[in-house]
C-alpha cells in the first residue's frame, strides 16, 4: 500500500519526488512537491518510480457551516475543478470518500 502525497510550494516551477519505504511494514509514502504553477501529471510520475496503481482513493471534504465566509469558502470549493479531473487520474480506478466538515 502506498500513500501519495502532493504538497505545493510557494515557488512557481519545479516538481521533486520522494518514495519512503520505512512508514510501517507493507506500507509506503510517495511524496510529489511542485511549484504552484506546475501541471503534475501523477500517473506517469509514480510510473517512473515503478508503481503500478490498482486503485485510487482520494478524500474530497463537503464544507457545511452557517458563518459566512466558511460558506463563501466551500462554493469557491464547490466550483473549483475536482481532484481526479485537475490532476487527470484514469476514472475506472478512482474510488472516493466524502468527508463533511462542520465549521
Amino acid at each position: 500500500n502506498i500513500l501519495v502525497s502532493i504538497k505545493v510550494t510557494d515557488k512557481p516551477f519545479g516538481i521533486a519526488t520522494d518514495f519512503s519505504t520505512d512508514l510501517a511494514p507493507g506500507l509506503h509514502v510517495f511524496t510529489i512537491t511542485a511549484g504552484y504553477m506546475e501541471i503534475v501529471d501523477v500517473i506517469s510520475l509514480l510510473k517512473e518510480r515503478g508503481i503500478d496503481e490498482k486503485t485510487i482513493f482520494y478524500g474530497i471534504e463537503n464544507i457545511v457551516s452557517d458563518k459566512l465566509i466558511w460558506r463563501f469558502y466551500g462554493l469557491i470549493k464547490k466550483v473549483s475543478p475536482p481532484f481526479i479531473q485537475f490532476y487527470d487520474m484514469p476514472t475506472e480506478k478512482i474510488h472516493g470518500v466524502v468527508t463533511r466538515v462542520v465549521m
